[in-house]
C-alpha cells in the first residue's frame, strides 16, 4: 500500500460521521427508506449551510 491509499480521518470527524452513520443503519434495518432519505437531505443541508458559515467566519477573520 502506498502513501496516496491512505486517508485519514481525525477524531472530531469521526465523532461527528459516527452517529450520522448509526441512524442511518437503524432506520434501514427497520425498513424505513423514506426515513432515510429526508435525513440524509437534512444531514447534507446542515453541511451545507454550516460551510457557508464558516467560510464567513474565516474571511472576517482573515483582514484583522
Amino acid at each position: 500500500m502506498e502513501n496516496g491509499d491512505k486517508i485519514a480521518i481525525s477524531k472530531k470527524t469521526l465523532l461527528r460521521i459516527g452517529p450520522v452513520i448509526a441512524i442511518t443503519m437503524i432506520l434501514l434495518a427497520r425498513g424505513r427508506a423514506p426515513e432515510v432519505l429526508l435525513f440524509l437531505i437534512g444531514v447534507g443541508a446542515g453541511l451545507y449551510i454550516g460551510k457557508d458559515l464558516f467560510s464567513r467566519k474565516e474571511t472576517a477573520t482573515d483582514g484583522d
